[in-house]
């Protein structure tokens, strides 16, 4: 499912050690996330994450972005 946006209730819900994915409509749309995922470092309970950023879907302007909870 493509998604427009990335709640901070739906980071915080991935447990540590794992991983989501998310498929998103442009690559500006995945560094959103990324910006996201990386500014909560800042609030309780001080999660972070790491981000990767996937390939262009063929096709389409899509494209997924793997986000994995260290903390």
């Amino acid at each position: 499912m493509i998604r427009d946006k990335v709640t901070k209730e739906e980071l915080l819900n991935i447990r540590v050690g794992k991983s989501e994915v998310f498929t998103m409509p442009s690559f500006a749309h995945c560094r959103s996330v990324q910006s996201y995922a990386g500014q909560l470092k800042n609030s309780e309970p001080f999660p972070r994450f790491s981000t990767r950023i996937g390939d262009m879907i063929v096709g389409s302007m899509q494209r997924s972005i793997t986000v994995t909870r260290l903390q």
